[in-house]
């Protein structure tokens, strides 16, 4: 399947909007949490420490190095910016200033990955990757969920997630003997997603995670299926400084997930 990406002038822009839209949340987050290190929150609740790094490692985040000399500058300046309070007045003058010291590097981070091959390669199943099963927890998959069909929507054609699902069990119960499914995600919150999984699923969904880390369980949501922003949700945090989904974490037996999926 040949992947889509935007042209790369908008690509340029959606990482900049994107970044712009995460520095807004940081200052109401840090509002909302003045016990909180800004040095903490700036590496751990967005990803802003990633589109330093222009090697191809950036995507791993085991390999990720706060030592690094352009690093240190960079989070030095926005953490001055927030302690100036003519720069950080609001949260749109805060995300205005840091954009102007960062702009450089994120235009730069976009023209080195725009166009990336292999974006889904290690996609086994579309949309849906799994891994290897933790040694505590022999049967149950971890499943990840991206856009493997970009500009659409994976939710466009109804049998496409399905089958995605549909591949994964087949695929973890022969490699690894699976039989249960697990996931945490913003798309847990969300109604049409919730509709391809059993009641068990739905049972098991446990608490709102609003312990906002860098990652796309939280992030993604902001993506929209051209991959540029989503302008709808975007407006909702800047406007309440609370995301549209929170990420939840459940689970369910293969079986019963199988058993849904053929009556959709």
């Amino acid at each position: 399947m040949t992947q889509f990406y935007p042209p790369l002038e908008e690509y340029k822009r959606f990482t900049i909007e994107f970044m712009g839209l995460q520095f807004n949340f940081l200052w109401q987050w840090l509002q909302k949490h003045p016990e909180e290190d800004i040095r903490h929150a700036i590496r751990h609740r967005i990803d802003l420490c990633r589109k330093t790094d222009p090697s191809p490692k950036h995507f791993d985040v085991a390999t990720i190095d706060y030592n690094r000399p352009e690093w240190i500058e960079l989070e030095n300046k926005i953490i001055d910016i927030f302690s100036d309070k003519n720069l950080s007045a609001n949260p749109e003058k805060f995300e205005e200033t840091a954009l102007s010291v960062s702009s450089k590097i994120l235009i730069r981070f976009a023209e080195l990955t725009w166009g990336s091959n292999g974006k889904f390669i290690d996609y086994q199943c579309g949309s849906l990757k799994y891994d290897t099963p933790e040694p505590n927890k022999p049967y149950q998959i971890m499943f990840h969920i991206g856009n493997a069909v970009s500009p659409k929507s994976i939710f466009e054609d109804r049998n496409y997630l399905k089958n995605c699902f549909l591949m994964l069990m087949d695929q973890t119960e022969k490699k690894f003997g699976a039989k249960i499914l697990y996931t945490h995600s913003w798309l847990n919150s969300l109604p049409k997603w919730l509709e391809y999984f059993p009641e068990e699923w739905l049972n098991n969904l446990g608490p709102e995670d609003k312990n906002v880390s860098w990652g796309y369980g939280h992030w993604g949501q902001f993506i929209s299926a051209k991959g540029v922003l989503n302008e709808k949700y975007a407006k909702f945090l800047r406007e309440t400084g609370e995301f549209p989904f929170w990420p939840r974490s459940s689970t369910c037996s293969f079986s019963e997930m199988r058993k849904h999926l053929a009556t959709l």
